[in-house]
């Protein structure tokens, strides 16, 4: 029996209304499954590091000056530099954008550190033995035995997505194991200081809540995380309204202060609080009334005060007062942190000097500290540069030698 026509044409249409809805479904499979790997893939996979495959010498002699000039530094300025530190005894560019901070480097391992897009390491005589680089936006800081690469998620308030130790050492740089702070569960992470191996910030559920100051390290991971009550506020303004440092043998931290301040399950820690860098292990701690009682009038009187802990080292704390943006306000950027300057210094700032170990008041001046986390000879060295001409991202001298961090190019002095 012959299939009439119409029933041949049906058919055809149903093979097609089956094929259609079969093409549609697999494409919507395709595209969650590729929207799913896409937006709940960990942030680690950002941080896994190219390292260099042979060091990189540094130029000498008249060579290391066409580096230096080409890097913007006259003649002029290059001949006042030689005559104060010493003449120029290398120069090379680094393997990354970005470059922030020359530290210390382990012992036996290099010279400096150099962090920011990437980690070089640096041997005395100026040439790059080993270096990490990345090809997402990725920032490294912190020295010694560890630093740390961290996928930064909001530099306003410090939030970090996921961070993985990198580890100088003499056969290259180990990748320590990566922890991706922004997964689902996982407590919230906020930077605020990383020197020496070590790493501290703020870690907070989403809702501000349960907060806890962390340190780690790249051996242990959580190190320390004592309990920190913060006024309430979502997660995003706890990281901002929180600044902490890292000193030889203590961590300080300091918190905003308002008079509408609520605390969230009890009250408030301490405005300014130190603990044991070695246990986290309270110290000391100053609450809201009594900062407001060291500081003058009328600055004392502002509703709202952020307090920005600038540097601590063995005898002191410095700790910069200034007022509260409104609340409709975009936040302010620090002007203190391993993130670089980020923001100009409030002009009615006041600096809290106070005694690192009893948190004692011992002084008291009108403007910001003239002193940051690297210390005073740290920033002594960059005003003398600026004095002669030269404005550099950051500078440290070692014994004779004096290293200079020109954009992308690390420039050695001395002998």
């Amino acid at each position: 029996m012959t299939q009439s026509p119409t029933a041949d044409a049906e058919s055809r249409a149903d093979r097609r209304t089956i094929l259609v809805a079969l093409s549609v479904m697999l494409a919507l499979v395709l595209f969650g499954v590729a929207y799913a790997s896409f937006f709940a893939s960990t942030n680690c996979r950002r941080l896994g590091p190219d390292l260099l495959d042979a060091p990189v010498a540094a130029t000498r002699g008249s060579a290391a000056q066409d580096v230096l000039v080409g890097a913007g530094v006259t003649p002029e300025v290059l001949a006042a530099l030689e005559g104060r530190f010493g003449p120029l005894a290398s120069a090379v560019h680094l393997p990354f954008d970005g470059a922030l901070r020359i530290g210390e480097a382990p012992v036996g391992v290099g010279s400096v550190l150099v962090t920011g897009g990437g980690l070089a390491v640096v041997d005395g005589s100026g040439d790059i033995v080993d270096a990490a680089t990345f090809r997402r936006d990725v920032t490294v800081v912190g020295d010694g035995v560890a630093a740390f690469a961290l996928v930064v998620g909001n530099t306003l308030t410090g939030q970090i997505d996921a961070l993985r130790p990198l580890v100088p050492g003499i056969d290259g740089i180990t990748e320590g194991a990566c922890v991706d702070t922004s997964a689902v569960g996982s407590p919230l992470s906020f930077l605020h200081d990383a020197r020496g191996g070590n790493l501290v910030g703020l870690r907070t559920d989403e809702d501000g809540s349960e907060a806890v100051l962390e340190l780690r390290d790249h051996v242990r991971g959580r190190v320390w995380a004592p309990p920190f009550a913060l006024p309430r506020a979502p997660a995003g303004l706890q990281g901002s309204r929180t600044s902490g440092a890292i000193g030889p043998d203590t961590v300080v931290v300091a918190r905003r202060i308002a008079a509408t301040d609520e605390g969230a399950g009890g009250e408030p820690s301490g405005a300014v609080r130190a603990v044991r860098r070695s246990d986290g292990g309270d110290l000391w701690a100053i609450d809201d009334t009594a900062v407001r009682a060291l500081l003058p009038e009328p600055l004392a009187e502002e509703p709202a005060l952020r307090l920005e802990v600038a540097h601590v080292d063995v005898e002191r704390v410095l700790i910069v007062a200034f007022p509260d943006v409104p609340p409709d306000a975009l936040l302010p950027p620090p002007t203190f942190g391993p993130l670089g300057g980020l923001g100009a210094p409030d002009p009615r700032s006041v600096t809290l000097t106070l005694d690192a170990a009893t948190g004692d008041l011992l002084d008291v001046v009108e403007g910001t500290s003239p002193t940051g986390r690297d210390g005073a000879a740290h920033a002594d060295l960059r005003d003398e540069l600026a004095g002669l001409g030269l404005v550099v991202t950051d500078a440290v001298t070692q014994g004779e030698m004096t290293w200079l961090l020109v954009g992308d190019v690390l420039v050695r002095l001395g002998d």
